[in-house]
């Protein structure tokens, strides 16, 4: 019970900063989830306790897996599965393999000191488009229903979208080119 209490009533900037023996970096789903359940915060992402995943998560992460091996070199799954139907389904709605940037891990590409308020920020971005005056962020959710989908309203106010788009603006400015003034 001591021990529920504290994690309940820790600051998320300890969570953050990586205070007493904590992490020393963050990524958006840890926000999410230290915004939902602390408890569950800190037994994922400080004790690091297995979680189960469900069947819908696992086929999430399996289309996930495709879009991205699609985008990356051009492979395309087994029409047979139920994630390469999905995949199969989604993809005319997927630029074509190599013309966008793909998976970046915004930990190691290179954007000298990216940090948002001093803190490290882990994350992988899906899909990138630079090209045009203003980048494009895709990030592939799969869903049984739209109702679980973000509202643009939401979406202004999402640590994933705020932390990716801060990464594009800056990434950008790296590549010679002038800071965007939106990213969509």
């Amino acid at each position: 019970a001591v021990f529920a209490r504290g994690v309940n009533t820790l600051p998320l900037r300890s969570m953050i900063t990586g205070t007493g023996r904590l992490m020393t970096g963050v990524s958006a789903s840890q926000i999410d989830t230290f915004k939902t359940c602390r408890r569950k915060w800190y037994f994922s992402s400080v004790l690091k306790l297995p979680r189960t995943q469900a069947a819908s998560a696992a086929l999430g992460t399996e289309l996930h897996e495709y879009n991205e091996r699609y985008l990356l070199t051009g492979e395309t799954p087994n029409k047979n599965t139920e994630a390469g139907r999905l995949f199969y389904a989604g993809l005319p709605l997927l630029p074509a393999p190599g013309s966008v940037l793909a998976e970046i891990d915004i930990e190691k590409k290179a954007v000298p000191g990216f940090s948002l308020a001093g803190i490290v920020v882990r994350g992988k971005i899906d899909q990138t488009d630079l090209r045009g005056n203003e980048p494009h962020i895709e990030d592939y959710k799969s869903s049984s229903s739209l109702r679980y989908t973000l509202s643009e309203e939401q979406l202004t106010k999402d640590p994933q979208i705020i932390i990716y788009a801060a990464w594009v603006k800056q990434f950008v400015r790296t590549l010679g080119r002038p800071e965007p003034e939106g990213v969509g």
